[in-house]
């Protein structure tokens, strides 16, 4: 005790730095609670209900056959979808950055293009307008829905932003859709605030391919009711092995669902905050 009253100053501040300590390791431990409570909420969501198709990377065999490597091209697409019409919604998806602009203002945003049935797959929030839709594909429509943020940059009236005519690259789109805020999710297919999204036929045409010609990088679905998954998997991969065979034994193309997803969020979420 002699010690303590003779050292105030350095008692205070020992005793001040241990609080400081504890509480901090108190709010990390609730913030790490909360955000792995935030992520499984939104992996749970998922479902279980979503499958999408990916190059076979399996043994570095996407490596080693690169000069001989197979795409899924846009009849491909038309077959798979043909299958699994009945038991599952399908969207390709082509991802790339580049500029949006209106008047005299460019935003850079990162490219969608998708097909009309992915509304029915990922559920965008819409502010304003409406999503794409099966006649805009149809009829060839020129149209694209703004992300949130990428509306914001362009226009001061979020909602007298449907109906003007934007540039991406060559082309000029019509607004039909502005999204809701939605801030930063820990699932989905990567896009936020900044993307926007048009139809993927006009992606096609846009994106520079690197001399491999138009195909479709990848497709995502989702299945309408969880019992017709192993079935409408069956049917895709099926289809693959048929009409994009591979060679040892390896095919190019394997369908893949969001469970494993969920169970390596699981895992990695628990050791992070245990």
């Amino acid at each position: 005790f002699d010690t303590v009253r003779h050292n105030k100053l350095r008692t205070a501040l020992t005793i001040l730095s241990l609080v400081i300590g504890v509480a901090s390791v108190i709010a990390v431990m609730a913030i790490g609670i909360m955000g792995r409570r935030a992520v499984m909420d939104d992996v749970a969501a998922l479902g279980g209900s979503l499958y999408w198709i990916e190059p076979d990377r399996s043994e570095n065999r996407w490596e080693r056959n690169e000069k001989r490597r197979q795409y899924l091209r846009d009849y491909h697409l038309e077959g798979i979808h043909d299958l699994v019409r009945e038991t599952s919604w399908l969207t390709p998806l082509g991802r790339s950055e580049g500029t949006v602009g209106f008047r005299n203002t460019e935003e850079n945003v990162q490219l969608y293009g998708v097909g009309p049935e992915y509304e029915q797959i990922w559920s965008p929030k819409l502010l304003a307008g409406r999503f794409l839709e099966e006649e805009d594909q149809q009829t060839k429509r020129q149209v694209i829905v703004l992300g949130n943020h990428v509306a914001a940059g362009l226009f001061s009236d979020l909602h007298g932003a449907v109906g003007t005519i934007v540039r991406v690259g060559r082309l000029h789109l019509q607004v039909v859709g502005v999204l809701n805020e939605r801030g930063i999710s820990s699932t989905g297919d990567g896009s936020d605030d900044r993307t926007v999204y048009f139809p993927y036929d006009l992606y096609s045409m846009i994106n520079e391919w690197d001399g491999l010609g138009p195909h479709v990088p990848e497709v995502t679905m989702r299945v309408r009711d969880n019992t017709r998954l192993a079935e409408s998997i069956t049917r895709v991969q099926f289809f693959l092995d048929r009409v994009l065979p591979g060679s040892d034994s390896l095919l190019p193309f394997t369908v893949e669902t969001d469970q494993a997803r969920i169970e390596t969020e699981s895992k990695v979420l628990g050791i992070i905050t245990t």
